[in-house]
């Protein structure tokens, strides 16, 4: 059973590892180059204002329609920084709204706007897979957005021992878990290892939970 990186920016190839790789579109990046990993691309609210919004857009659907990419993201909101809270909101809308017509899910960037996505769900009626990479935020917070479909992704907070993270970790229902290295020069097993001790199982056992997450997210045929 391998691991799932549910989201990272190293696209080098790792055994005994399934990447999600956010693709950033701008580095001429070839999608052949990562092996049989998947990958995900979006605006992320940081480069709003530097990017061609509706280019991009149809760059990625172009993606999307290929079937190049299997996600959409990373996207979002962020009160700490990028445009007005309009100008987000309208370009995480859009990833909506493709991410509902091709079915593929998203990989949410948020910061202090937790309530914001979950309202944004509500409203929209989104059916798809939603995933909270580097959700930091509190356990109270995490069940509202279990309670609404929503997939709970972890990382670096775990190693630091970021207790707000790990309580996070220990209470999360194991079918919306998900573990990743984002941007951190980490190795996915070690999060799982934290991860496990946390919960008090087998890193086995939680590769196994998150691989069945993985494969639902993504609309993979699950083993018999």
């Amino acid at each position: 059973m391998p691991f799932v990186d549910i989201h990272t920016h190293n696209p080098e190839f790792e055994k005994d590892v399934v990447k999600v790789i956010n693709l950033s579109l701008d580095t001429g990046f070839q999608l052949n180059e990562a092996g049989g990993n998947f990958f995900t691309a979006g605006i992320h609210p940081w480069e709003i204002e530097t990017t061609d919004v509706p280019e991009t857009l149809r760059k990625i659907e172009g993606l999307l329609k290929e079937r190049a990419i299997m996600g959409l993201g990373e996207t979002g909101l962020d009160m700490a920084k990028g445009p007005s809270d309009d100008m987000q909101e309208k370009v995480f809308l859009q990833h909506i709204l493709l991410s509902e017509k091709y079915k593929v899910p998203l990989i949410i960037h948020c910061v202090k706007k937790y309530n914001e996505i979950l309202k944004l769900r509500m409203e929209t009626g989104a059916e798809q897979s939603w995933i909270m990479h580097g959700f930091n935020s509190s356990a109270e917070m995490m069940r509202r957005f279990t309670e609404k479909g929503i997939f709970i992704s972890l990382g670096s907070g775990l190693i630091k021992n970021n207790k707000k993270t790990q309580a996070v970790c220990s209470e999360t229902p194991g079918e919306f878990l998900f573990l990743e290295t984002d941007v951190a020069n980490l190795d996915i097993s070690d999060v799982y290892r934290k991860a496990a001790e946390i919960r008090n199982i087998t890193v086995e056992h939680l590769k196994r939970v998150v691989f069945s997450n993985f494969k639902r997210a993504f609309r993979l045929p699950q083993s018999p």
